[in-house]
């Protein structure tokens, strides 16, 4: 992911939001929305309520395979 360093007023205002934001240039010309940490994770969690079923859920639980997060890191060259 790009990260983009904003100015300290711009941040402030982020921070404060609490619906999603269009983000413009100063010319106008729509650069694309901000959405807050809260409700980004909301629509995250209504996607997967919509997509996935409790019984999906349940089957992936059960099935065999799988690796610890150690493990994860020593493929990965990180542990």
């Amino acid at each position: 992911m790009v990260q983009v360093t904003v100015p300290a007023a711009a941040a402030a205002a982020l921070a404060a939001a609490r619906e999603p934001i269009e983000v413009r240039d100063e010319s106008g010309k729509r650069l694309g929305y901000f959405l807050p940490p809260v409700l980004h994770q909301r629509l995250l969690h209504e996607w997967a309520q919509r997509h996935v079923t409790p019984a999906e859920v349940a089957a992936a639980r059960t099935e065999p395979g799988g690796c610890s997060l150690a493990e994860v890191w020593a493929r990965l060259g990180c542990g």
